[in-house]
């Protein structure tokens, strides 16, 4: 017995060997990616050496399994503008040069909210948010599953401190994790 893939084998990504004449086993022969393809239909048949030749085909289903390959994506890699109350303009360019000018805003102020993606699914899609520099006197919050930013119940003190430069890491819970 031969055995051979005749269908579902899309860019060759699986070769077939026979061994023993009796069993063919299937290796993969080119990188996979889960992102692109995630399961291939393969047709495999089994051919004998008879005179005349006879074959007969099986279905073999092929599920590829996500690994941590994809790091979390900003929405917005240029920034971010919002309105804080109704004369304050808040902005953060995110990774770049992150600042946020702040007057007279009340505590517990939602700021904005970040918003990445991942291409990756499950735990390794799953992405937490942090504030990780510049946010010294602890005036803000990051809630770590919605990536909502808010002000602490004490509010800014612009007499303080009038600008604040904070940097935001985006992280998914693979493994390891990617940011």
């Amino acid at each position: 017995v031969n055995f051979s893939l005749v269908a579902g084998n899309m860019e060759d990504v699986f070769m077939i060997k026979t061994v023993n004449n009796s069993h063919g086993v299937v290796y993969v022969n080119a990188a996979l990616d889960r992102e692109s393809i995630d399961r291939y239909l393969l047709k495999v048949r089994a051919t004998d050496n008879g005179s005349p030749t006879r074959h007969t085909d099986h279905s073999l289903t092929v599920n590829i399994l996500d690994v941590n390959d994809n790091a979390p994506v900003l929405e917005s890699q240029r920034g971010y503008n919002v309105s804080v109350n109704e004369r304050y303009l808040c902005r953060f360019v995110v990774l770049i040069d992150p600042f946020c000018i702040l007057q007279n805003v009340g505590g517990g102020t939602s700021v904005l909210r970040v918003i990445a993606t991942d291409r990756d699914i499950g735990p390794n899609a799953m992405l937490f948010y942090y504030i990780t520099d510049g946010n010294l006197d602890m005036t803000f919050r990051m809630d770590r599953m919605t990536g909502e930013m808010v002000t602490r119940p004490a509010p800014p003190d612009r007499e303080r401190q009038q600008e604040y430069r904070l940097i935001v890491t985006v992280e998914d819970d693979g493994t390891p994790p990617l940011s």
